[in-house]
C-alpha cells in the first residue's frame, strides 16, 4: 500500500513540474509574442489625386524606364513614367513625406493593401513611377521578387497614413498609423495653453510591443534627425506615460510640465521611436 502510494505522490509530482515548466515557457514566450500587431488606418490624413491620361508633364520631370515587368513573364520597354515623389514633393517637403505612409488605390475599387501587404514608406514609396500611358504605378524591385501588389492598374490616388514606426526590442518594426489611436482635446502649456488634439505617447507601445515597458527607455528621431542629439530625445517610461502627442502642430508635449521645460523634451515630427533596455 505505501508503495502504491508513493507512486501516486511521484507521478503527481511529476506532473505539477510538467504544467510548472509549461507555464514557464508560455509566460516567457508571451513575452515575445503578447498580443497582435496594429491594424492599418481606413481614415487618411491626405488624398492625392492621379491626374487624368492627358496631363500634360514638364519634359524634365519625364523619366524613360528601360524595361518594365508587367507579369512575371510579360515586359515592355521605354517606358514614359514620372517618380511617385513628384506627386508628395510637388506639395510639401522631404521632411513632410517621411512622416507618412502611403496606399494606392485603383478606380476599380483594388488598393496596394492586397494579399495583407502593409502600405509603403516613403523611402520604398519614392523609388515608385506612375506610367503615364497606362496610368499604373510601377515598382521595379517588387515587379523582380514577384511581388505586383504596389503595381496598381487603372491607379486613383495615393493615401497619406501620418506614421510613426515603433522598433521592438527583437529589432521588428511595427507600423503605427496614428489616427487608429485614441484622440482627445488637451491643454498644452508649452503652446500658450491652446487646447489640442492629440494621443497619449505610451498608446505607441501596446503589449504587442512589450508587457514590461518600465525596463526600457524610449528613444525619439524626428524626421529631420541626422545624427548627434539634434531631432532626438531619450524618454523613460515615466516620461512616455506623461507625455502627448500634439495633431495640431506635431509635437510632443507634457500638460503637467512648466512650458519652459528644455525644448528637447518638446520634440516635433516623431517618425520613429526605439526600445533600449535601461543601463
Amino acid at each position: 500500500m505505501r508503495k502504491t502510494n508513493l507512486k501516486k505522490q511521484t507521478k503527481l509530482f511529476l506532473i505539477l513540474i510538467l504544467v510548472a515548466t509549461v507555464l514557464f515557457v508560455a509566460c516567457s514566450s508571451d513575452e515575445e509574442k503578447p498580443a497582435v500587431p496594429p491594424q492599418l488606418s481606413t481614415s487618411p490624413d491626405r488624398t492625392i489625386v492621379f491626374p487624368p491620361q492627358d496631363e500634360e508633364y514638364d519634359e524634365d520631370l519625364i523619366v524613360v524606364l528601360p524595361v518594365v515587368h508587367f507579369t512575371a513573364t510579360a515586359t515592355q520597354n521605354d517606358v514614359s513614367a514620372v517618380p511617385l515623389s513628384y506627386f508628395i514633393l510637388n506639395y510639401d517637403s522631404e521632411n513632410y513625406a517621411r512622416m507618412h505612409t502611403y496606399q494606392i488605390t485603383a478606380h476599380d475599387g483594388i488598393t496596394s493593401r492586397r494579399e495583407g501587404s502593409s502600405d509603403l514608406v516613403w523611402n520604398t514609396f519614392r523609388n515608385g513611377h506612375f506610367l503615364i500611358d497606362t496610368i499604373r504605378t510601377y515598382f521595379h524591385t517588387q515587379s523582380l521578387s514577384a511581388n505586383y501588389n504596389y503595381n496598381i492598374q487603372l491607379a486613383k490616388d495615393i493615401r497619406l497614413y501620418r506614421s510613426i514606426i515603433v522598433v521592438k526590442p527583437d529589432g521588428e518594426e511595427v507600423l503605427f498609423q496614428v489616427n487608429i489611436l485614441k484622440h482627445e482635446n488637451r491643454n498644452n502649456p508649452q503652446n500658450n495653453n491652446t487646447t489640442e488634439r492629440a494621443f497619449k505617447m505610451s498608446d505607441l507601445i501596446s503589449t504587442y510591443i512589450t508587457k514590461s515597458p518600465q525596463n526600457y527607455e524610449y528613444f525619439l528621431t524626428a524626421a529631420d534627425f541626422t545624427g548627434g542629439n539634434t531631432g532626438s530625445a531619450t524618454l523613460q517610461w515615466s516620461d512616455m506615460q506623461s507625455a502627448w502627442y500634439s495633431r495640431n502642430i506635431d509635437r510632443v508635449f507634457f500638460p503637467t510640465m512648466p512650458a519652459d521645460m528644455p525644448g528637447v523634451m518638446r520634440l516635433r515630427d516623431v517618425i520613429r521611436v526605439e526600445l533600449f533596455l535601461r543601463q
